[in-house]
């Protein structure tokens, strides 16, 4: 794990679903009484550029092509299309709860959850996830903010996480990144890490516990708790589905995900 050189990036924009066949509704707009190849071909056709608005060629599409034989379904030569759209759409639905901001002169994503700019507004600490997506997509990260906000300055040492009976440890560098905040009338400070592979996982054992506790420690041993709320709760597993799904595709469909929301 390695302090995350994207994280000042994030901070300027932040601070100042199962795939689409497994959670559809249903739409009046109906597959044609007897589907034929042909007309599967056509729907798909008829799809093009995937936003949540087009949600409905979608699933007129799909609806058509399940009534295809095996055989049937072997001659849907654009069937990729289709199932490209599926996974678009399902990473839209996902980040459709998150804040996504693009970069122009970098070219790039950052990806967090709503909840941090609401809870610096009621003087909470959090604990931060975010995705960063590289330009054209060739590169997804995942990465995580701690933030300590209270009435006593601490200049962070390291942050300790408990999780039922496993303990997470960050080690923080020897910069101090906070201050007090006038309109919050409050001391700050923050520490971000990039999450390596085998460390996303952690994410998912720490939501799997009914307490997460942040010990915040200084460098003077001065320590702060703070224990895992429901609101940042739901917005780590948001942003953790989010993830999930962009790791899962391709860089051509996350690009087209990103670039259509």
């Amino acid at each position: 794990m390695k302090i995350s050189r994207f994280w000042k990036h994030f901070l300027a924009s932040a601070c100042i679903i199962g795939i689409l066949a497994s959670g559809l509704p249903a739409y009046a707009a109906a597959s044609p009484a007897q589907a034929t190849p042909e007309s599967v071909i056509f729907l798909i056709n008829q799809i093009g550029t995937v936003t949540r608005s087009r949600r409905p060629a979608i699933v007129a599409a799909l609806n058509a092509y399940n009534q295809l034989d095996d055989a049937s379904k072997a001659q849907v030569s654009n069937f990729s299309v289709l199932a490209d759209a599926q996974q678009i759409l399902g990473i839209q639905d996902a980040l459709a709860k998150l804040s996504v901001s693009y970069d122009k002169v970098d070219a790039d994503w950052s990806i967090s959850t709503p909840y941090v700019d609401k809870s610096i507004n009621r003087k909470s600490s959090g604990i931060y996830p975010w995705i960063y997506v590289s330009e054209n997509a060739t590169n997804i990260y995942m990465n995580v903010m701690f933030q300590y906000i209270g009435s006593r300055r601490i200049d962070l040492k390291q942050i300790l996480v408990r999780a039922g009976d496993e303990k997470y440890t960050f080690d923080c560098d020897t910069s101090y990144d906070g201050g007090y905040d006038a309109s919050l009338k409050a001391w700050f400070d923050i520490e971000a890490f990039t999450m390596e592979p085998d460390e996303i996982s952690w994410f998912g054992e720490w939501l799997s516990q009914p307490e997460v506790i942040a010990r915040f420690i200084g460098w003077d041993s001065t320590t702060f708790d703070y224990t895992l709320t429901a609101p940042n709760r739901q917005g780590l597993s948001d942003v953790i589905d989010a993830y999930n799904l962009l790791n899962a595709a391709t860089p051509e469909v996350r690009a087209k995900a990103l670039r259509n929301l």
